[in-house]
């Protein structure tokens, strides 16, 4: 009998099999993510507020390791995209500090910055080197248990009338240190440790961040402490245009036009349906439940709602199916939403002919987004 081994795959076949698990596990942590916020909302002693703050790490950490899987997959296949925009390289590392000085924190360790640049303002992907040093400095968290890390971003360009300028950023921390003779294994894909402290079993963050840097025309890099102590230094460098355009700081103020409006959900999840519509109820907004097509057909013609949320995938159903069957015999249906935990492309969604996409897991914050989107003026 022949071993159905992951690896005898085809790439492609390997994506989807990858993207369909990625689906299947989306979905309940949404309602992990939902519930974790309506906890939130409650009145909260110090202890529940603090477990409820570990509760949403986990999350975090969970849904990173979808997408990590995925990313790694896509790489894999060069299915990558470089999206450059202007961004403030001091706001992007401040950002990461106040992400994980708590962990640190819990570890009883300082996070620090240090920052010696000249030009502030580049175009970059903000995205993915948020990725790279969000993993290096989780990587670093792993194996520090006292001491420090560091995060540095140096300018290695003098100022001039240049329009790009090359950066150093890198992470160091006061660890373990790495093994000798490990120093090429601990980027390959899950490399086994053999030892508890061993830094040769970090999963694929060190192996998808030089796989993204790799398509940034660089690529991740290890040294030794030059004091001689333990510990580790991960670094890169890229090379990013001037930008005179600081980037918008401000938190959009997200309102909508759809309090006391009607909106018809269907999802065949009852969880998923119990908590979009908890999130639906906080915006003001009187929401139905149903888990077909042949149910939401009927209370579309019965109730008319304004917004009609739509799962993409309702069980042996296709909710693209459901959308069609909206179009071709409602003469003024409501703004048609798209739910999914599918990896299918925004525009491929909205090819369909829905006007807007909500990914699973989603919280409030992206659902009101979303509203306040369809409540804007067409351009």
């Amino acid at each position: 009998m022949q071993e159905n081994n992951f690896n005898n795959y085809s790439n492609s076949d390997k994506l989807k099999l990858l993207s369909l698990v990625s689906h299947e596990i989306r979905t309940p942590l949404h309602g992990i993510i939902g519930l974790t916020e309506q906890l939130q909302d409650t009145t909260l002693n110090e202890e529940q507020t603090g477990l409820v703050e570990h509760l949403i790490h986990t999350e975090r950490i969970l849904m990173n390791l979808i997408n990590d899987v995925l990313d790694y997959s896509k790489l894999k296949n060069s299915a990558f995209d470089i999206r450059l925009k202007p961004a403030s390289l001091v706001g992007i590392l401040e950002e990461i500090r106040t992400l994980f000085a708590p962990l640190a924190a819990q570890k009883g360790l300082a996070l620090n910055t240090k920052i010696n640049i000249i030009s502030e303002y580049v175009l970059v992907d903000i995205l993915r080197v948020k990725q790279v040093l969000s993993n290096l400095i989780n990587n670093a968290l792993k194996f520090t248990d006292k001491g420090s890390i560091t995060l540095l971003c140096n300018q290695l360009t003098p100022i001039d009338d240049s329009s790009a300028h090359s950066y150093r950023f890198a992470v160091e921390d006061t660890g373990t240190g790495i093994p000798k003779g490990k120093e090429n294994s601990i980027f390959e894909a899950y490399g086994q440790a053999t030892a508890a402290n061993d830094r040769n079993g970090t999963g694929l963050g060190l192996t998808i961040s030089n796989m993204i840097l790799n398509n940034m025309n660089s690529h991740l890099q290890l040294a030794n402490p030059s004091d001689g102590t333990k510990g580790a230094i991960f670094y890169f460098e890229l090379t990013l245009d001037q930008t005179s355009a600081p980037p918008k700081t401000k938190k959009k103020q997200l309102t909508h036009e759809f309090a006391g409006k009607h909106a018809l959900l269907v999802d065949d999840d009852p969880l998923v349906q119990q908590i979009t519509a908890s999130m639906l109820c906080k915006e003001e907004i009187d929401v139905a439940t149903v888990s077909s097509i042949d149910e939401a057909l009927i209370r579309v013609k019965q109730t008319n709602p304004e917004l009609i949320f739509i799962d993409l995938e309702l069980g042996d159903q296709n909710g693209a199916d459901l959308l069609s069957d909206i179009k071709n015999n409602i003469a003024d249906p409501g703004h048609l939403i798209c739910m999914t935990a599918s990896e299918n492309s925004k525009s491929e969604i909205l090819h369909l002919g829905f006007e807007a996409v909500l990914r699973k897991p989603f919280n409030r914050r992206a659902l009101a987004r979303v509203l306040s989107n369809l409540s804007q003026p067409p351009q």
